[in-house]
């Protein structure tokens, strides 16, 4: 078993994430693509999540974007530093190739690394709630089956197997109430089904008396 020191780091391609940047403040054409693909959380340093998120910002507020504006912007709000001050802002236009199709191939590398990022932390949260719940494990072990059978499954059709760690969670089955072990939920609706003399009437007297 691995120990935490020499467990694999998240997935993240910084210098995708500079080169955007970079030619986002170079070339406003730049962010409008780029923001196409990506929102601020997709970047995986704090200052690059800032710099996005500002520059999205002032786009809609109409200001110009440039080097000197988003400095000026990010001193007005007392972030300069969290950003790593004006020189680490002005680093990332050296060499900036402001090309859309270069932005576009780039902002596809940083989202796919962030839903990677995104599976990573649901898959630790349902382990944190599964180890808690046996019965949870136990179908969300049928759920993530049935998904990878489906995915493998040589007849094609639809593949959006993943959903955000929120949606996810927040749709885990919570514990049922059940009326008769097993078999009828508490509050349910169903109906009783034999053949003639089955035993229906009486099962259903049966039933009210433990309800």
């Amino acid at each position: 078993m691995m120990t935490p020191e020499q467990e694999m780091p998240l997935p993240s391609e910084v210098e995708s994430e500079r080169v955007v940047l970079g030619a986002s403040l170079r070339d406003p054409s730049c962010y409008e693509q780029a923001a196409k693909l990506l929102v601020p959380d997709d970047f995986t340093l704090d200052s690059y999540h800032r710099l996005f998120r500002l520059i999205g910002e002032m786009r809609e507020a109409g200001i110009p974007i440039d080097l000197a504006t988003v400095c000026r912007e990010l001193t007005n709000r007392k972030e300069i530093g969290a950003v790593g001050g004006v020189s680490a802002v002005a680093s990332l236009t050296d060499g900036a190739v402001c090309v859309q199709s270069h932005v576009e191939y780039h902002a596809r590398i940083i989202r796919a690394c962030s839903r990677k990022r995104g599976l990573i932390h649901a898959c630790d949260a349902l382990k944190a709630r599964t180890l808690a719940n046996e019965k949870l494990a136990g179908i969300c072990a049928d759920m993530i089956q049935t998904g990878l059978d489906y995915g493998n499954n040589a007849s094609g059709g639809p593949r959006n197997l993943f959903v955000s760690a929120t949606d996810f969670l927040s749709g885990a089955p919570q514990e049922i109430d059940w009326l008769v072990d097993g078999v009828i939920e508490r509050g349910a609706n169903g109906f009783f089904a034999a053949v003639p003399k089955g035993g229906k009437s009486t099962s259903t007297l049966g039933v009210r008396g433990i309800a």
